[in-house]
């Protein structure tokens, strides 16, 4: 297969684990638990760094409600062009 081929099929030992791996991202999306800050971080930073962009600052918040009212603090417009920017090389 080339590197630029799509895939159109899977093979069934495949297609019986699709159910097996939904669970699994299922169950990761709707944790409560506490993010590995530290991880995340480096994760982050590798992506970057793949991408050969300059790295982000990175924030962790104690829930999405504190990380909402941030956003409202700096302004939500700032926040989406900071984002985007950062995406897309613009500065």
């Amino acid at each position: 297969m080339s590197e630029n081929s799509i895939i159109t099929e899977l093979p069934p030992e495949q297609q019986e684990l699709i159910p097996v791996y939904r669970e699994k991202w299922r169950k990761i999306a709707l944790s409560t638990e506490r993010v590995d800050e530290e991880k995340a971080t480096e994760a982050i930073k590798a992506a970057y760094q793949w991408l050969n962009r300059e790295e982000p600052l990175i924030e962790f918040f104690d829930s999405p409600y504190i990380a909402f009212k941030e956003i409202n603090e700096i302004g939500a417009d700032s926040l989406y062009f900071s984002i985007l920017s950062d995406l897309c090389g613009i500065h």
